[in-house]
């Protein structure tokens, strides 16, 4: 446990994000809690320390970028074990989140999850297609590898005008390449404003790039 912590604590310093004691120690009891119903739930593809020490720390290489926006309301699309949605939810411990997940296993996961480790109040887990949320949220992330254009408008439909879009992707070339396909599509090229994001802080050999989008304001 304190080998787990020290690497915690590690990866917030390499990130440069601030930090208590007690927000390190929640990572970790959200570390353990998924090892120990990981192989019921097939959370994540590996049932390994260091490979849910990868998605917490993969989630949280987009915390630099999100606390440079101002929001109050984040909502993760597709949570299934709670990433990025847990862990930024423990590092932005003056926010409100919105964890939207359509399993009924996987929401029943997560509801557990954020009891246990003490930020429901705050944390409001929602079982359902992303097509029938009608809360607005001021700000929307998501961590996944489908391509943006396929559900991109429905992401929209939930972000308020002044709100944004931010996605985990892959290497930029890939995300580049999504980019180039919404811009072709003038439901999305005349409505939306898109930005490429890069760190150069990951923690696998795979690169993270994020695409970053607003709406654009009627003059």
């Amino acid at each position: 446990m304190a080998k787990t912590l020290t690497k915690i604590e590690s990866a917030l310093e390499y990130l440069e994000i601030p930090h208590t004691k007690e927000q390190a120690e929640l990572l970790l009891a959200y570390h353990d809690y998924i090892l120990k119903r990981n192989d019921i739930l097939r959370l994540i593809s590996e049932t390994s320390s260091d490979s849910v020490l990868f998605h917490i720390f993969d989630s949280l290489v987009g915390y630099p970028f999100l606390k440079k926006y101002n929001f109050q309301l984040l909502a993760d699309i597709g949570s299934g074990g709670g990433f990025p949605g847990i862990p930024l939810a423990i590092l932005f411990s003056d926010k409100e989140f919105l964890l939207i997940e359509k399993s009924s296993r996987r929401a029943g996961f997560l509801r557990a999850c954020v009891a246990s480790l003490g930020i429901a109040s705050r944390v409001t887990i929602v079982e359902d297609e992303l097509k029938n949320i009608d809360t607005k949220v001021d700000g929307a992330v998501f961590r996944a590898f489908r391509q943006i254009d396929e559900f991109f408008l429905q992401i929209a439909n939930i972000v308020k005008p002044e709100g944004f879009i931010f996605a985990y992707k892959g290497k930029k070339e890939e995300t580049q390449r999504e980019l180039l396909l919404l811009k072709e599509n003038p439901k999305f090229s005349e409505n939306f404003g898109f930005e490429i994001l890069f760190s150069d802080k990951t923690f696998s050999p795979a690169e993270r790039s994020f695409l970053f989008s607003t709406k654009i304001q009627a003059q």
